[in-house]
């Protein structure tokens, strides 16, 4: 953690939904004079919270930025968030749990899916009803 006022994930890692905006734009106009037919994929976004009370308003917000990007003429063709289950990280194990589904290790790995893995849920439905109703 570098600054005390500032949010920060389980892992330290900080939360700054407009940096994604913002490197959606950088991106953007940096590559499109050359590349006009690219496209982009947001490949690993998510949020270490092992009580998941934060993951909520963390995946919300950057959806949103998500969102304002495409809005804003990015074409930006999925989001993918990291990750669906509680896994091994490389530079700190099993501690991070950036799962939408927690794996009890306990008692023969069962799943349980956490609150934010519902808002996905709904927020997804929505977002295919929209594409579909309104193509």
């Amino acid at each position: 953690m570098l600054v005390d006022e500032e949010e920060y994930s389980e892992a330290g890692r900080g939360v700054y939904p407009d940096g994604l905006l913002e490197v959606l734009n950088a991106f953007h106009k940096r590559y499109r004079a050359h590349h006009p037919s690219l496209k982009y994929i947001i490949t690993e976004n998510g949020f270490a919270d092992s009580r998941d009370l934060r993951r909520r308003p963390y995946l919300l917000e950057h959806l949103l930025a998500a969102y304002t990007a495409l809005k804003q003429g990015i074409p930006l063709e999925g989001y993918f968030h990291w990750t669906l289950s509680d896994n091994w990280e490389w530079a700190d194990g099993y501690c991070p749990k950036f799962g939408l589904v927690a794996v009890d290790r306990i008692h023969e790995l069962k799943r349980h899916p956490r609150p934010s893995y519902y808002l996905y849920q709904q927020v997804l439905a929505c977002l295919s009803f929209y594409v579909y109703s309104f193509r």
